[in-house]
């Protein structure tokens, strides 16, 4: 069975890590000591990679890596394509089934909203968040950057109305298009409702990984 890689990456990054967090496979500590060797190796990349010319990563020898038991294009991968991708080769090497019968078994399985909560609290725990749900000031690096104007997405259409007329100077009629809108529901429809069953326990990990997007974002943690 060929599997598109796409669905494949989310697959290792996603569906494979939340099967085991819900705990229908078992976490496997070959599986979690694979995922501190390559957390430990990119917190090292971070402290000793140099840019060329501010603009390309410079990876040193791929020997230093070696003697850390992590490979090098596990680096990079978790480079371009988040820190989740530090869960895929342990996975490949403590779960051994092949892919097409994991998805045989599992491929039709569903997850809660708590489900997917435990998933965000244990890959950020782990050091491996996914990047879609990473904080925004770790994805954004706000105390690195100069950013002048912080645009919400659930306000996004009237504030960017504002910015690229009275700020960028387009003419009438200008705007950005708002995208990720949920069918069938009213853009004042609240989300907040998801959230009513969640055990208290649960939500203050969460709260606590996200307080500084609240503080700096403008956002109060009370409404919840």
């Amino acid at each position: 069975m060929e599997i598109p890689y796409p669905w494949l990456l989310f697959w290792y990054t996603f569906w494979l890590p939340a099967l085991i967090v819900k705990g229908t496979l078992p976490l496997l500590q070959e599986f979690r000591d694979g995922i501190d060797r390559n957390v430990k190796a990119f917190e090292f990349l971070l402290k000793c990679c140099m840019t060329d010319n501010g603009n390309h990563l410079v990876f040193p020898s791929k020997n230093v890596f070696t003697a850390m038991k992590t490979d090098i294009s596990v680096l990079k991968s978790m480079v371009a394509g988040g820190l989740q991708c530090g869960m895929v080769d342990p996975l490949l090497h403590s779960y051994n089934t092949t892919d097409a019968t994991l998805i045989q078994q599992y491929g039709n399985s569903s997850f809660t909203f708590q489900d997917f909560l435990r998933l965000v609290v244990w890959s950020h725990e782990l050091g491996v968040p996914d990047s879609h749900w990473r904080p925004i000031m770790e994805n954004c690096q706000v105390c690195r950057s100069d950013y002048q104007y912080i645009l919400h997405h659930e306000n996004i259409a009237q504030e960017s109305h504002y910015l690229v007329q009275q700020v960028l100077g387009y003419p009438e009629g200008a705007v950005l298009p708002v995208t990720h809108t949920v069918k069938k529901l009213s853009p004042k429809t609240s989300d907040l409702h998801y959230f009513r069953d969640v055990p208290q326990d649960l939500m203050d990990k969460i709260m606590n990984i996200y307080k500084y997007d609240f503080e700096l974002f403008g956002y109060r943690a009370n409404v919840l």
